[in-house]
């Protein structure tokens, strides 16, 4: 009877340590830096994905934060019909992820950050450096059908978008993306909340900054500068939404 009393506690114990861990590992944040040096499995700041699309593609859901630096897009949008060239690349949020920048690479609360002092760049300048004619058109793309879907955006600096292509379009969701809008963020559909991001230096036809399609767009403490139209909202277009 002994031993199948402490066999029991044994097993009782095993299964409440299974149990912390996998809280534990269900609430770690992926990591990304580009200077990491481990295996590169996103598990902690030492072993850190490199690039910010790796973290996107082995995410399913939590937080993401990111080291500074500077990361251009190098995939297109999950389901793309219709993409064709580097152009279409983008850094495409999803559902139930979000994304904090502004880290030195060693903090453990996110309280710790420091979004001054840590910029993490999300930069469409993917071709030759300062020549924007073969930039990306979104840096960042947030698409989906409903308002059901959430992504945060929160401590980056966008830079280096250009929308530039007169109603040429691609489809995403079932979304028709189009190439004019939202150099900097393209958002359509969802519940996106846009939090301390400084978005400079895109251009569009219309939303160089910013374009919002439908959905719900929460924007608190974000900075807009440098950014152009050739039609509508230099900063921000936003419409049906």
């Amino acid at each position: 009877m002994q031993v199948l009393y402490v066999r029991a506690q044994w097993v009782a114990l095993s299964l409440l340590l299974w149990l912390f861990s996998a809280v534990l590992s269900a609430q770690s944040p992926a990591y990304v830096d580009d200077g990491a040096m481990g295996v590169n499995d996103g598990s902690s700041w030492q072993n850190a994905f490199t690039d910010l699309q790796s973290a996107l593609d082995n995410t399913a859901s939590g937080e993401i934060w990111v080291a500074a630096g500077t990361y251009k897009p190098s995939a297109y949008p999950a389901g793309c019909t219709g993409c064709a060239t580097n152009r279409d690349f983008t850094f495409q949020l999803k559902d139930g992820i979000s994304l904090y920048g502004g880290f030195a690479g060693t903090e453990t609360m996110l309280s710790q950050r420091d979004i001054a002092a840590n910029p993490t760049i999300l930069s469409g300048d993917i071709g030759t450096v300062g020549n924007a004619s073969d930039n990306v058109h979104h840096v960042v793309l947030a698409v989906f059908a409903t308002t059901t879907p959430t992504t945060r955006l929160d401590g980056f600096t966008i830079t280096g978008g250009n929308a530039d292509v007169f109603r040429g379009s691609i489809t995403v969701n079932g979304e028709a993306i189009y190439r004019d809008s939202g150099g900097g963020i393209y958002t359509s559909g969802g519940t996106n909340t846009l939090t301390n991001n400084s978005l400079s230096g895109n251009t569009a036809d219309f939303g160089g900054g910013i374009l919002s399609f439908q959905g719900t767009n929460t924007l608190t403490n974000n900075s807009l500068s440098g950014n152009t139209a050739d039609f509508g909202g230099g900063g921000i277009f936003t419409y049906y939404s």
